[in-house]
C-alpha cells in the first residue's frame, strides 16, 4: 500500500513538473524536450514498479520490457535537453531524422530477445532475471552515449557560462548529483557488493530521478535561484507534511488519529510561520542584492565613463601631436625654402652688382673719351682758324 502510495506521488510530481515546464513555453525547444522527458520517465518509474507488483508473470515480462525500451526515449530526450538549455539549439533535419529513427529501431528491438532474452523469475525474491541478447551492447552503448554526452554538455556550459545561467546549470547538476550518489549505492554497489536490499529500498534509487527534475524546473522556471534556502525549506516542509499526512491517513485508531491531526494542524501553523519568516529574509536579502547590484552597476558605468573620457584624452593627445609634428616639418619645410631663396636672391643681387660695376666702368670710360674727343675738336677748330687767318 506504502509502495503504491509513493508511486503515485513520485508520477504525480513528475506530471504536474512536465506540464507546467511544458506550458510555460510550448514553442520553446527546452521546454518540449523536457516535457518528453518527464513522459517518458513517468512510464519508465510505471513499469519498473509494475515488473514487481503482484500481477500474472506475462504482464510483468512485458512491463519489464517496457522498462527497457522506454529507457532508449528517456536518456535521448535527457541528451537533447542538454544540447538545447537554456538557449535552443538548431539541429539539422537529418541529423533528427537518424537519432530519432535509431531510438525508435532500438524501442522496437526491445520487445525482441535481441536486446533482453530468456526471462525467468528467482524464486527468493521474485524478481525478475534475463540474459543479454545479441544486441545488448548497442543498446548499453546508446544509453551510456546519451547519458554521458549529456552530462558532459552540462558540465562543459556551466564552467562557459556566466551570472543567472551559471546559477541554471549548477541546479540541474544538483539534481544530477543526488542521482547519481542515490542511484549507484543501492542498486548498484549494494547488490553487487554487500547485499541486495529490499524492494522497496531499491526503489528508491529509481524515484531519486524525482529530484533531478524537481531542481532541473527550478532552472528551467528560474524559481528563487538565489535563494536556496527557501527551496530546501520548502522541501523539508513538503517532505515532513508529507510524512505527518501518511500518519494521519495509516492511523491504528481513533484516538491515534486525533493526536496525528493535531500534529500535522500544528506543524502547518509552524510550517506558515517558517516559511514567512524565511521569504522576509530572503525579501532583505533580495534588496541587498539589488542595491548593491545598483551600486556595482553605478561604478561599472562611471568607470565607463572613465575610460571613455581618457580614450578621448589619449585621442586628442594623439591628434594634437600630429598637428604639431605636422606643422613642425611645414615650418622646417618652410624654412629650408627662406634660406634657398635668400641664397638665390643674394646670388642674383651679386651678379646684378658685378653687372652694374662693369657698366658703370664702361659708362666712366666713354665719359673720358668724349671729354678727349672734344678737346681734340677743340684744337682741331682752333688750328682751323689759326690757318684760315694765316691765308688770308
Amino acid at each position: 500500500m506504502i509502495s503504491l502510495l509513493l508511486i503515485a506521488i513520485v508520477i504525480s510530481l513528475l506530471a504536474l513538473m512536465g506540464v507546467i515546464v511544458f506550458f510555460r513555453n510550448p514553442r520553446n525547444k527546452t521546454n518540449q524536450y523536457f516535457g518528453l522527458m518527464i513522459f517518458w520517465t513517468i512510464l519508465w518509474s510505471l513499469s519498473s514498479y509494475l515488473e514487481d507488483a503482484p500481477i500474472s508473470k506475462d504482464y510483468r515480462i512485458f512491463f519489464e520490457k517496457l522498462d527497457i525500451a522506454s529507457a532508449t526515449f528517456m536518456v535521448l530526450f535527457f541528451y537533447l535537453f542538454t544540447e538545447n538549455f537554456p538557449r535552443p539549439k538548431i539541429f539539422p533535419l537529418r541529423k533528427k531524422i537518424i537519432i530519432y529513427s535509431f531510438t525508435f529501431l532500438l524501442f522496437i528491438l526491445s520487445f525482441t530477445n535481441l536486446i533482453m532474452k530468456d526471462f525467468y523469475f528467482v524464486d527468493k525474491t521474485k524478481t525478475i532475471e534475463c540474459k543479454r541478447g545479441m544486441l545488448f551492447w548497442v543498446y548499453f552503448s546508446f544509453i551510456i552515449f546519451c547519458l554521458g554526452t549529456g552530462l558532459k554538455n552540462l558540465i562543459f556550459k556551466y564552467k562557459q557560462s556566466k551570472g543567472i545561467e551559471r546559477l541554471q546549470f549548477l541546479y540541474v547538476l544538483l539534481g544530477v548529483t543526488i542521482v547519481i550518489f542515490t542511484t549507484i549505492p543501492i542498486n548498484v554497489i549494494f547488490p553487487q557488493f554487500i547485499f541486495i536490499p529490499p524492494l522497496e529500498v531499491s526503489r528508491l534509487g529509481i524515484y531519486s530521478i524525482l529530484f533531478f527534475c524537481f531542481f532541473t524546473t527550478l532552472a528551467i522556471l528560474k524559481y528563487h535561484l538565489l535563494g536556496i534556502k527557501v527551496i530546501l525549506t520548502e522541501i523539508l516542509i513538503g517532505v515532513m507534511g508529507i510524512i505527518l499526512f501518511l500518519q494521519l491517513v495509516f492511523a491504528q485508531n481513533f484516538q491515534w488519529r486525533v493526536f496525528n491531526f493535531l500534529n500535522f494542524l500544528l506543524f502547518l501553523i509552524f510550517s506558515y510561520y517558517l516559511v514567512k519568516s524565511v521569504y522576509e529574509e530572503k525579501k532583505r536579502r533580495e534588496e541587498a542584492e539589488r542595491l548593491a547590484q545598483k551600486e556595482r552597476e553605478f561604478a561599472q558605468i562611471l568607470e565607463e565613463k572613465i575610460k571613455e573620457k581618457t580614450k578621448e584624452l589619449e585621442e586628442a593627445k594623439v591628434v594634437l601631436e600630429i598637428k604639431v609634428a605636422a606643422r613642425t616639418k611645414e615650418l622646417r619645410e618652410l624654412a629650408e625654402n627662406l634660406d634657398q631663396q635668400v641664397k638665390e636672391k643674394t646670388k642674383e643681387l651679386q651678379d646684378r652688382v658685378i653687372e652694374l660695376e662693369r657698366l658703370n666702368k664702361f659708362m666712366i670710360g666713354r665719359e673720358l673719351k668724349m671729354v678727349e674727343l672734344k678737346e681734340e675738336i677743340k684744337r682741331l677748330r682752333e688750328e682751323l682758324k689759326k690757318y684760315k687767318n694765316q691765308k688770308n
